[in-house]
């Protein structure tokens, strides 16, 4: 089982990235956090949190970083079962991702 599970599907979709810093959405479960997006966030590293507020972050959205052409490094915590599908698409200098668990061989 990996640490992440990759949700596909097309990436062409039509996305206009919103204003503002990386924001994490609440599930409507209650039980988890989501990143929903990257906003306007100028810097180079990303070190996502395990949680907030006692609440694990759990899942990187669709297209929550696309577009950035400023981030380099994204550290993932633990806690990240899944990263949907575009969640990085046209990050132009985008070259290292840190999981924090071992991958099975």
């Amino acid at each position: 089982i990996l640490p992440a599970a990759l949700l596909f599907s097309s990436c062409e979709a039509e996305f206009v990235p919103p204003e503002g810093e990386i924001e994490y959405v609440l599930d409507d479960s209650g039980e988890f956090y989501r990143v929903v997006s990257c906003g306007t966030y100028t810097g180079s590293k990303v070190v996502i949190p395990a949680e907030i507020d006692g609440v694990p972050v759990k899942w990187i959205h669709s297209h929550a970083f696309a577009y950035n052409k400023y981030i380099e490094e994204v550290v993932l915590p633990d806690t990240i079962i899944a990263i949907s599908n575009c969640a990085f698409y046209h990050c132009v200098n985008f070259f290292v991702c840190v999981l924090h668990k071992k991958i099975p061989p």
